[in-house]
């Protein structure tokens, strides 16, 4: 017994949309890691700006990688007492202690290596919502290629289906008197 050939249609969209849903899958990749780093939040430790340029370096394309190795390496080599040094300072700062210009020339120095930070993650945050707006633009063009389909009536067997079952069970029933 042969199928009918709707059947193969129906198999043949699956296929096709199947195959179209794969094509999601770098953007969502992408949407992913970007979110991570975006979730990192304020740097508060060394491990925190360590994890945020691991968490960038990802997002990097290795054919461009030698532009931000300086800049990634800054950001792993973070160590422990900068970041104390950075604390201490603003504290000192925030109780109305006079910094002398050493220290606040190094305060600069350590605010700035603290922004370095933030940059990579404020840029994951704008490429995460590009990431999110492709995907929704490639599922909307697939979803009006298939209303396409659909209104040109390449799938109006389905509708059709229906109406021959009926159309069978009515006739098997036969006439009712």
């Amino acid at each position: 017994m042969q199928f009918d050939l709707r059947f193969y249609v129906v198999a043949l969209l699956f296929v096709i949309f199947d195959v179209e849903v794969a094509f999601f899958f770098p953007w969502a990749v992408v949407f992913g890691k970007a979110n991570a780093l975006a979730s990192v939040g304020q740097p508060h430790s060394a491990e925190a700006y360590k994890e945020t340029g691991e968490r960038a370096w990802q997002l990097v394309p290795p054919a461009f990688r030698y532009q931000h190795t300086a800049q990634h390496n800054l950001l792993v080599g973070t160590s422990s007492e900068s970041v104390d040094r950075l604390q201490e300072l603003r504290q000192q700062e925030g109780v109305g202690k006079t910094l002398s210009a050493k220290e606040r020339a190094e305060l600069r120095e350590l605010e700035t290596a603290e922004q370095r930070a933030l940059v990579p993650q404020q840029e994951a945050r704008r490429l995460a919502w590009l990431a999110l707006v492709e995907i929704a633009v490639f599922f909307g063009v697939l979803l009006v290629g298939y209303a396409y389909l659909w209104r040109r009536g390449d799938l109006a067997w389905v509708r059709s289906l229906a109406a021959e079952q009926q159309a069978a069970a009515g006739s098997l029933s036969g006439p009712q008197s």
